[in-house]
């Protein structure tokens, strides 16, 4: 999608280095950067460097929103703003996302972290307060309905990572103050796989996203940006290490391939290329 650039945007951008902390910031024509989706970028192999993104912001879509992840499948999600608050939205990626008006929390709650599944017919978003729980809808023809509410650690600080796909049901981290744990939806259920302590992931965070293959994840911490990765799902993530050059976003999303680096902020959603 080619993206417009307002005006006011523009003035916006001009802030960017102090805001984001970039060494450049540019405005352009989205319409120049409309390179094929499958371009020809690939991870660094497990136990290498983190990848290297180039600190060059490109703003593709104008929409205020959060917590802003894409599927294998080319679908987006995020917690956007309706009407003056949060709500969660969905659709194709790099595109402006549409309110699902079936996801509510309730008026002593707020959402947090929605998360869609790789093959898109499940979300699992946080409803967090002094009674929290974690809301999962099921697609069921052009609606999404409730189901049973997930059994994870149900306290305000818990995080949920993004889906990875494992031999036996999509999976993710629900993330903690003290650790990550693995969960696996199975047909109905779900099954606690492992638990890795913060200790063991060397760095204190509160949020975590996955690679749909499960062996990669961005480590967003309050000084830094951390990438980890691990052999097989059976593994624990080796100690993370910081992604030189990029600012400490505490809302970030990688693709699969890590050839872009997504965050929000100033009412929209950006990008950094894999360098």
């Amino acid at each position: 999608m080619s993206s417009s650039v307002s005006p006011l945007f523009v003035l916006a951008l001009a802030a960017c280095n102090q805001v984001f902390g970039l060494a450049q910031t540019v405005e352009h024509d989205g319409g120049q950067y409309d390179a094929p989706l499958d371009a020809p970028f690939s991870c660094p192999p497990i136990g290498g460097p983190p990848p290297r993104f180039a600190p060059l912001l490109h703003q593709i879509v104008v929409q205020d929103c959060l917590s802003y992840s894409i599927t294998s499948g080319g679908r987006a999600i995020a917690l956007c703003v309706f009407n003056g608050s949060y709500h969660v939205a969905e659709g194709p990626r790099d595109e402006p996302l549409i309110e699902i008006p079936e996801i509510v929390g309730s008026p002593t709650t707020t959402l947090l972290t929605p998360r869609l599944s790789p093959g898109g017919d499940m979300i699992v978003v946080n409803s967090a307060g002094v009674q929290s729980s974690i809301l999962v809808y099921s697609r069921i023809g052009g609606s999404w309905q409730p189901l049973a509410n997930a059994p994870f650690v149900t306290t305000t600080a818990a995080f949920l990572s993004t889906f990875e796909r494992g031999p036996t049901g999509d999976r993710l981290f629900v993330v903690t103050i003290a650790a990550l744990e693995e969960w696996a939806y199975e047909g109905s259920t779900w099954r606690k796989l492992l638990t890795e302590s913060v200790q063991e992931l060397g760095v204190d965070t509160n949020t975590l996203q996955v690679a749909t293959d499960g062996l990669r994840a961005i480590v967003p911490t309050t000084s830094s940006l951390y990438f980890t990765d691990r052999p097989d799902q059976a593994a624990k993530f080796r100690p993370a290490v910081p992604i030189n050059d990029i600012p400490a976003f505490q809302d970030v999303f990688m693709t699969d391939d890590c050839a872009r680096l997504y965050f929000t902020g100033l009412g929209s959603i950006f990008y950094m290329q894999h360098e």
